[in-house]
C-alpha cells in the first residue's frame, strides 16, 4: 500500500518537507506524492512567483531549484522527476497509485468559490471569512473523500499548514472518510529552525530532530458512505457545478444524534421532528435550536405514531416492536389502534374506507403484503425526506420488523 502526504498550505511550505522527514525517519521509506491544498496566494509562494518570487525572504518550495527538489534529492534518491500536475484539473488517485517509483508526483488542489459562478471556476486568494471557510471546507473534504476512495492508497493528512480552520476543516475530512490505516498528524521543530525561513528539513547528518505528534480522531465513515443522497459522489457533477457536499446538514444531524433530542410528532401537519431541548425546559414542545423534520404522508403517519406509541409504553426495546404477525393475528389491537389513529388525522371517508379493507382483509396473505408494504414505503419516505443513514437507523422500521428504536441518549418521545 503506498502513502500519499495530504497537507493543507499557506505562507510556511516547510511543514510539507518536515512532515515529509519525520514520516521517512519513522517509516523508513517515502510517501509516494503529495496533495497540497491551497489558495492562490499560497500556490504563488510554493512555486515562487508574484510577490513571492525567489529572494532570502521567501525561499522556493516547487520546481527546480527548490526545497522540495533538494529535500528528494538528499532523501529520497531514487526519485529522478517531480511532476506537478495542473492544478485546474481534477484530482485523481491514479497519479498516486499508479505512479513509477521514479517520480514523486504533486497535486495542488485551489480553492474555487462555492456554489461555482455561471462564468466558471474562480479561485480564492485568502480564507477569511464564512463563505471562503465554506470553499476550504469543500476542497479538502473533496480531496480526502478522492483519496479514501482508493483501497491501494494510504492518506497521511497534517493538520500543520494554512490557516487554522483549514487544519480544523482537514481534521473533519478525516472523520467523515478516514479508514483505519489513514493518519492526521502535526509537526514541531525546535524554536531556533521556527523562525528561519530558509529552514525547510534537518540535512543529512544532522542530530536535530523534529516531533511528529499523531492525532487520534473518530472515524465516522460508515455512517457517511452509506449516506448517497446527502454525499453526491459522483465526480462529473462535482466537477461540473462545483463541489456539492451539504456539510451544514451532516454537521446539524450528527450534533442532534449526540445531544439528547426528542422526537415530537404533530397530528395536525403530520410533521416527524427531531430536536433538541431547551435546558432546563424539558416538558415544553418548543422547538430547539437544532431540528430535523419531515411530514409523511397520512398512512405512514399513522404507521409511525403506532410506533412511537408502542415505544414510549415499552420498558424493553423488544416490547416496542410491531411485527406483520400483529397485522395477520385476527386478536390483535394493533390493527384497531392503526386505524383510530388514521381516523383522527381528518382524511376523508374514502382514505379511512380503503384502510379499512387492507386491514380487515380475510386473507392473512394480503394483510402482511400490506404490513410489508406500509413499512417499505415508511421507510423509502424517511430515506428520501430525512436522507440520513443515522437518522434512519434510529427511527425507521427495520428489516424484517418495524420500530421505533429510542437509546438512553434520545430525552423524549412527545405527541401534540
Amino acid at each position: 500500500m503506498r502513502t500519499v502526504l495530504l497537507s493543507t498550505a499557506g505562507m510556511t511550505p516547510a511543514v510539507i518537507t518536515e512532515t515529509l522527514w519525520s514520516l521517512r525517519r519513522r517509516d523508513g521509506t517515502m510517501p509516494a506524492g503529495l496533495v497540497v491544498v491551497t489558495t492562490t496566494e499560497g500556490k504563488a509562494r510554493l512555486v515562487g512567483t508574484g510577490r513571492f518570487a525567489q529572494t532570502a525572504q521567501f525561499p522556493k518550495f516547487l520546481g527546480r531549484g527548490g526545497a522540495l527538489e533538494a529535500f528528494l534529492r538528499d532523501y529520497a534518491s531514487g526519485v529522478t522527476a517531480v511532476p506537478v500536475h495542473d492544478e485546474k484539473a481534477p484530482l485523481d488517485a491514479f497519479l498516486f497509485a499508479d505512479a513509477p517509483s521514479s517520480e514523486f508526483p504533486v497535486k495542488l488542489v485551489l480553492i474555487e468559490r462555492v456554489p461555482r459562478p455561471a462564468s466558471g471556476p474562480e479561485y480564492l486568494s485568502d480564507i477569511r471569512d464564512d463563505a471562503s471557510n465554506a470553499a476550504a471546507l469543500s476542497a479538502i473534504v473533496g480531496a480526502v473523500e478522492t483519496l479514501t476512495d482508493h483501497p491501494e492508497l494510504r492518506v497521511h493528512a497534517s493538520l500543520a499548514g494554512g490557516r487554522k480552520t483549514m487544519s480544523s476543516s482537514l481534521e473533519d475530512a478525516l472523520m467523515l472518510f478516514g479508514r483505519p490505516d489513514d493518519e492526521l498528524s502535526h509537526v514541531l521543530v525546535p524554536e531556533a529552525a521556527e523562525s528561519e525561513r530558509a529552514f525547510f528539513f534537518p540535512p543529512p547528518g544532522s542530530k536535530m530532530a523534529i516531533d511528529l505528534g499523531l492525532r487520534p480522531y473518530l472515524r465516522l465513515r460508515p455512517l457517511v458512505t452509506e449516506d448517497p443522497l446527502v454525499w453526491r459522489r459522483s465526480a462529473e457533477v462535482r466537477n461540473a457545478e462545483g463541489p456539492q457536499y451539504d456539510f451544514n446538514r451532516i454537521f446539524r444531524i450528527g450534533s442532534l444524534m449526540v445531544s439528547r433530542p426528542a422526537l415530537i410528532l404533530t397530528d395536525r401537519t403530520r410533521m416527524v421532528s427531531l430536536t433538541t431541548e431547551r435546558p432546563g425546559d424539558a416538558t415544553t414542545s418548543r422547538m430547539g435550536t437544532l431540528q430535523e423534520t419531515v411530514v409523511l404522508s397520512h398512512q405512514r403517519y399513522a404507521f409511525f405514531r403506532l410506533l412511537a406509541e408502542r415505544r414510549l409504553a415499552a420498558d424493553d426495546q423488544n416490547d416496542a416492536v410491531v411485527t406483520a404477525d400483529d397485522f395477520c393475528d385476527d386478536t390483535t389491537a394493533v390493527r384497531r389502534r392503526l386505524v383510530e389513529i388514521y381516523e383522527g388525522l381528518d382524511t376523508g371517508e374514502a382514505r379511512r374506507e380503503n384502510l379499512r379493507a387492507d386491514l380487515e382483509d380475510p386473507d392473512p396473505k394480503e394483510r402482511r403484503a400490506f404490513f410489508n408494504r406500509l413499512r417499505s414505503n415508511l421507510r423509502d419516505e424517511l430515506r428520501e425526506e430525512w436522507r440520513s443513514a443515522l437518522m434512519l437507523s434510529a427511527f425507521g422500521p427495520q428489516k424484517g420488523r418495524a420500530e421505533v428504536w429510542l437509546p438512553d441518549r434520545f430525552s423524549a418521545i412527545r405527541f401534540e
